[in-house]
């Protein structure tokens, strides 16, 4: 919870504040800073205050050969990236109402595993399109709490002003297990998405974005048909499945 706090905070923070926060007593959270600092997940940027550091990258690093649903998708993406292309490649999920992107291509062909960026669910393709899956109260309830957290930008006038209208929007767009959004984040692009399922329930989805006009719709569809199925078939051959 302290390492939580420090990593949302928009500055450092004491422990005396951490500790009024949290409900904790001051000695409490003074040792628990002290060990995290120890290892690395904190630093003192000041001599009274507390700030993330080097340490808890290093184990987000560490932490990503564990899923297997960003080993099975990564040599895929790689390989298939010529073919999509003009198009661009990324893989995401949502965590706690917070779009993760798990793969993102940079063109031409430069990907980003677990790049470090936020990015508002009622803006991205693949968010919108897990949401889809997800019962009625908990998909706006994630796009509420996206709300309260990184706001409701309108980059077009696509965008509707209501999380129920977004769903509503995304789900009339939806045709073949493919959502596609053209002119939502600009009036010249075009994302796509379409979920990836494993063990009977969706994990992630796999996406294309680009410019609008780089390839029919029925192309667009169906290359993120293949993708999926390619991901979800080697998500059943790994050892094990941590998705």
């Amino acid at each position: 919870e302290i390492l939580s706090r420090l990593v949302s905070s928009h500055r450092p923070m004491t422990a005396t504040e951490l500790a009024e926060t949290m409900g904790l007593h001051q000695s409490t959270v003074s040792r628990i800073l002290g060990t995290l600092q120890g290892t690395g997940f904190v630093r003192k940027p000041d001599y009274h205050s507390f700030a993330p550091d080097y340490g808890l990258l290093t184990f987000a690093r560490g932490a990503i050969h564990h899923f297997d649903l960003i080993q099975a998708s990564e040599p895929l993406f790689r390989k298939e990236a010529p073919r999509c292309s003009p198009l661009c490649l990324s893989l995401a999920t949502i965590w706690r109402s917070e779009v993760l992107y798990l793969i993102h291509q940079t063109p031409p062909a430069f990907f980003h595993i677990v790049p470090l960026n936020y990015h508002p669910v009622h803006l991205s393709s693949p968010g919108l399109r897990i949401l889809l899956e997800y019962p009625e109260a908990e998909a706006l309830h994630c796009l509420d709490e996206s709300r309260r957290t990184m706001g409701w930008k309108r980059p077009t006038p696509k965008v509707p002003s209501t999380a129920r209208e977004v769903l509503r929007t995304a789900r009339a767009l939806l045709d073949l297990d493919v959502l596609i959004l053209e002119g939502w984040n600009s009036p010249t692009d075009m994302t796509a998405a379409i979920p990836i399922r494993s063990g009977g329930k969706i994990v992630a989805a796999g996406a294309l974005y680009g410019e609008r006009g780089s390839f029919p719709k029925d192309r667009v569809t169906a290359l993120l048909q293949h993708l999926g199925r390619e991901i979800e078939a080697g998500l059943l051959v790994l050892p094990r499945n941590v998705s």
